[in-house]
């Protein structure tokens, strides 16, 4: 009988077809291994209407809006601003080519912005905001591996820019 299946060319293309699909397995499976270094600065907003926001936007803003005269209160913007690393390396303060800007338009003001909270492993130290008439520049800071800062803004309209950059990665982009 084993004679048979070897005489029988059927029998042989059908092994050369299996030992050739094992082959193709083995050439082109992820080889196991640490996760790559990389940077991936990353950021995402929420900007919502003052007068249009939905309540639990609206409730985290509560103590700024309620520091606005009701003129500003009614153009106001709500921007909840978060800065992640989903990299495989800490971002120290020494790898920022430069800081973390949020810019409005020409016709735009910036009515208050401030640091709320951090989200993962703590950053060493609390970002520094320094606040200008239509932006804000966050001086260079700490971020951990899987770590996302929280940062809220009220302006006048939505920003028109948020930049910044680190070695390796020269623009942050925006979460897809």
């Amino acid at each position: 009988m084993f004679e048979e299946h070897l005489t029988n060319p059927r029998g042989w293309f059908g092994a050369l077809l299996v030992l050739g699909f094992f082959f193709l397995m083995w050439k082109f499976a992820r080889k196991p291994g640490a996760k790559p270094q990389t940077w991936e600065y990353s950021y995402d907003y929420v900007c919502e209407r003052a007068e249009e926001a939905n309540d639990k936007l609206a409730e985290t803003f509560q103590a700024m809006l309620a520091a606005l005269k009701p003129k500003e209160r009614k153009r106001a913007h709500l921007i909840r601003l978060a800065v992640m690393n989903r990299g495989a390396w800490r971002i120290a303060p020494e790898n920022h080519l430069r800081p973390l800007t949020v810019a409005f338009p020409q016709d735009a003001r910036l009515l208050a912005a401030e640091f709320v909270e951090a989200f993962g492993p703590a950053p060493e130290g609390t970002p520094q905001i320094t606040r200008y008439e239509r932006g804000i520049e966050v001086a260079p800071f700490d971020l951990p591996v899987n770590c996302a800062l929280v940062f809220q803004l009220v302006a006048t309209a939505p920003p028109s820019v948020i930049d910044g950059g680190i070695e390796g990665q020269a623009a942050i982009e925006r979460l897809k």
